[in-house]
């Protein structure tokens, strides 16, 4: 990622309850390992680039992705699943929560999903997405596609970027388009060219300011 420091990053999460929180540990660039076969990642307007290494943070235009998560466009942290570790919370209430540094979510195991909150749904054939079985919110996907003999970076994981604490995700921003060709038009154009000034911006929630009465 050619915005993170060349220090080792630490990142943090979690689901809406926090019956499932995670923290992804990022090594110094030199233990980051070079992405055989990705496009380079570029690193100004000259058309500089470097090589690809992990994380990236992938804005996904495909339409599984959007209907999984319920917005217009899902944006993933990507990594190897060895950098993050998981703690769930476990669901019989007494405080107990379980702790795996690998595995949580690349092979889930049932005695783990029935202990905790952590849900799954195989996707499709070869990957499937981990929730909250109590808040109900995706944060993860993972591909169970047999890795060739030359990968050397283990399982990875996809963790939804909308699920890391407000002082992580101040500190990423995506480098690359997934699934572009798929996207939906008019979400392509807004990240794209911005808003250019037209959409209204409020300061709250509301879509109303509170009306004042006469006096």
């Amino acid at each position: 990622m050619a915005f993170l420091s060349s220090e080792p990053q630490t990142f943090t999460g979690g689901c809406l309850c926090s019956a499932i929180r995670y923290t992804i540990s990022v090594p110094a660039l030199s233990s980051r390992n070079v992405i055989d076969k990705a496009l380079p990642t570029p690193i100004n307007a000259r058309g500089d680039t470097v090589d690809t290494r992990f994380p990236f943070i992938f804005l996904d235009h495909c339409q599984d992705c959007r209907r999984a998560s319920g917005a217009p466009l899902q944006c993933w942290f990507i990594c190897p699943q060895a950098w993050v570790e998981f703690e769930l919370q476990h669901v019989n209430g007494d405080g107990t929560r379980s702790t795996n540094a690998s595995g949580v979510v690349s092979n889930p195991q049932k005695e783990l999903t029935d202990a905790t909150y952590l849900g799954y749904y195989n996707s499709s054939a070869d990957a499937h997405r981990c929730f909250c079985r109590r808040c109900g919110t995706p944060f993860s996907w993972s591909s169970t596609t047999p890795k060739p003999s030359s990968w050397n970076n283990g399982d990875l994981v996809d963790i939804a970027v909308g699920t890391l604490d407000q002082e992580s995700l101040d500190r990423v921003k995506p480098d690359r388009h997934g699934w572009w060709d798929h996207g939906t038009e008019w979400i392509k154009k807004l990240v794209s060219e911005g808003d250019q000034g037209v959409l209204i911006r409020h300061p709250h929630g509301r879509v109303s300011q509170q009306v004042q009465p006469d006096k």
